[in-house]
């Protein structure tokens, strides 16, 4: 079982922290899933992002086709998104269905 992330229904979930040292692996295999029916990523359990983490999240909203909604975003990820004015690129979902 990964624990990094998992799928459930329309929802990737990541409990991983997406920083520069663990970037690279976590695209990679996401790379692998099939991800057509994710429109929903959940950050609920992210602690620590960096610019390689907003990039992450920027090439898996190409590849669902802007179709991504982040559900419990870590405060730092909406600072970040305003800092680099990226903060139309997602939508925010503050609480978790």
């Amino acid at each position: 079982m990964n624990t990094d992330f998992e799928i459930k229904a329309e929802r990737l979930i990541i409990r991983s922290d997406l920083v520069l040292s663990r970037v690279a692996e976590l695209q990679k295999r996401i790379g692998q899933l099939d991800l057509s029916a994710v429109s929903q990523l959940d950050l609920s359990a992210v602690k620590a992002l960096d610019s390689a983490g907003i990039a992450l999240l920027l090439t898996l909203q190409q590849e669902l086709k802007g179709s991504l909604s982040i559900i419990s975003p870590p405060a730092h990820l909406v600072t970040l998104l305003g800092l680099y004015n990226l903060e139309s690129q997602f939508k925010l979902d503050e609480q978790p269905e």
